[in-house]
C-alpha cells in the first residue's frame, strides 16, 4: 500500500512535489492559468512501484476477527389444550467487517450487518378439543379446530454496516464524498477537477473511505420515521496548501477521520405475525378432508423503507474561493427527501397474504 500522507511529500523518483494530490502528473499555475507537467506517477510512491506499478501485491493473512455474545431465555409450556414457546435473545455481534481503514484492522471493528441486539419469537398452538353444549350442531362445528401462530420481533441493526460493500460512509463507498463548486473557468486547464477523494484527505491512492465526523448525536432530534439527523454530520477538516489546492495535513492522522465514535444508529425493527386455523373432517373409513386458512402477516404491519439512496447518502460541496464546506443533501426534516427519513412502506411479500387450502386424503 501507498503510505498515508505520501502524496503530500515530494515524488521519491523525481523529487518534485505534486501540489494537487488528485492529479499528481500536473501542477496548476494560477498566474498563467495553465498546468506544468511534473513527471510524477502514483507508482513512484508505492513501495514496490518500480516493479508492480500501482497493482496490488497480495499476501494471505488471517487478520480478521469477530465476537458474538448472547443471552438466550426461553419458556416452553403445555397447559391443557394450549402449548406455547416464548424465547428472546439479547446479543451483540462485532467484527472487523466495516472496511473503514485499510491500514489498521482494529479500526474496522464494530457491529456487523448481521447484528440484531434483541430478538423475540413466540409460537403457540391451541386445540379446541371436543365441545359439549346443548346444541349438537355447535358441538360438531366447534370441535377439533387447531389454531397456531408465530410472532417475531427483531430490533433494527446498525445502519452504517448495511451500506454498499460494507463501507460505512453513508452510501458513497470509497468514492468521492466531496466536490468543489464555483471552480474558475480555467480550472480544467490547470488540472483541477471537482472531485475531492482520499488522495486529497489522506495523501494516498488506497481505497480509504472519508468518514463524516459528528457535531451532535445523530439519533436525537428526529422527526417521525427518521432514523438519523443529517444536521449532526460534517466532513473532516481540510487545509489548503500554498498552491491554493485542498489538501490534508502534512502528517494526516487516522483519528482525523470520523467513524470511531458513532452511536448505535439502528434500522427500523422487523415485526411479523403469522396465523393459521385448521380442522380435519372424517368422511368415511380412511377418507378425510382438511380445511386450513392461513394468514401471513395477518396484522398487515408494513415495514418502513427509504424511498431512495438520497435518504441515506451524505455528500458535501467545498466552495473553491471561501473553502467553506456545506452539505449537498437535505437536512430539513419536513422534506420527504431529508437525510435519514423513511417515507415508503414495504409491499409484498411484507403484507397480509391469506391462503385457503382444502386437502382430501384417501
Amino acid at each position: 500500500k501507498m503510505p498515508i500522507g505520501a502524496l503530500f511529500t515530494p515524488d521519491p523518483r523525481t523529487g518534485i512535489r505534486s501540489t494537487n494530490p488528485e492529479v499528481v502528473g500536473e501542477n496548476p499555475n494560477f498566474a498563467s492559468g495553465t498546468e506544468t507537467a511534473t513527471g510524477n506517477v502514483l507508482a513512484d510512491w508505492h513501495p514496490y512501484g518500480y516493479a508492480y506499478g500501482t497493482n496490488s501485491v497480495y499476501m494471505l493473512q488471517d487478520t480478521a476477527y469477530a465476537n458474538y455474545n448472547a443471552l438466550q431465555v426461553s419458556w416452553i409450556k403445555t397447559t391443557g389444550r394450549l402449548t406455547f414457546d416464548l424465547n428472546t435473545t439479547w446479543s451483540k455481534m462485532l467484527g472487523t467487517t466495516l472496511q473503514e481503514n485499510p491500514y489498521v484492522e482494529a479500526l474496522n471493528y464494530g457491529p456487523t450487518a448481521t447484528d440484531r441486539p434483541l430478538v423475540f419469537n413466540s409460537s403457540y398452538t391451541y386445540n379446541s378439543g371436543t365441545i359439549h353444549t346443548g346444541n349438537n350442531m355447535l358441538n360438531q362445528l366447534g370441535s377439533g379446530w387447531t389454531i397456531s401462530g408465530i410472532s417475531t420481533w427483531q430490533a433494527g441493526g446498525y445502519i452504517p454496516a448495511f451500506f454498499g460493500n460494507g463501507v460505512p460512509n453513508f452510501g458513497n463507498g470509497s468514492a468521492t464524498i466531496e466536490q468543489y463548486n464555483d471552480l474558475p473557468a480555467n480550472a480544467s486547464a490547470m488540472g483541477i477537477t471537482s472531485g475531492l477523494s482520499d488522495a486529497t484527505y489522506f495523501g494516498t491512492d488506497e481505497s480509504m473511505p472519508i468518514m463524516p465526523v459528528l457535531t451532535c448525536n445523530p439519533t436525537s432530534g428526529l422527526a417521525s420515521h427518521q432514523l438519523m439527523n443529517g444536521k449532526c454530520f460534517t466532513m473532516p477538516a481540510l487545509s489548503f496548501n500554498a498552491a491554493g489546492v485542498a489538501q490534508g495535513t502534512a502528517s494526516p492522522t487516522l483519528s482525523a477521520n470520523g467513524g470511531q465514535s458513532y452511536p448505535y444508529m439502528r434500522m427500523t425493527p422487523y415485526f411479523d405475525n403469522d396465523l393459521a386455523i385448521y380442522r380435519t373432517f372424517h368422511i368415511h373409513e380412511n377418507q378425510n378432508v382438511q380445511f386450513r386458512a392461513s394468514a401471513f402477516d395477518w396484522m398487515n404491519h408494513a415495514l418502513w423503507n427509504f424511498a431512495g439512496s438520497g435518504n441515506y447518502t451524505l455528500n458535501y460541496n467545498v466552495d473553491y474561493n471561501t473553502h467553506a464546506i456545506s452539505p449537498n443533501y437535505i437536512t430539513d426534516t419536513t422534506n420527504p427527501g431529508a437525510f435519514g427519513l423513511m417515507t415508503t412502506k414495504s409491499a409484498l411479500p411484507y403484507a397480509r397474504v391469506i391462503e385457503l387450502d382444502l386437502k382430501y386424503s384417501f
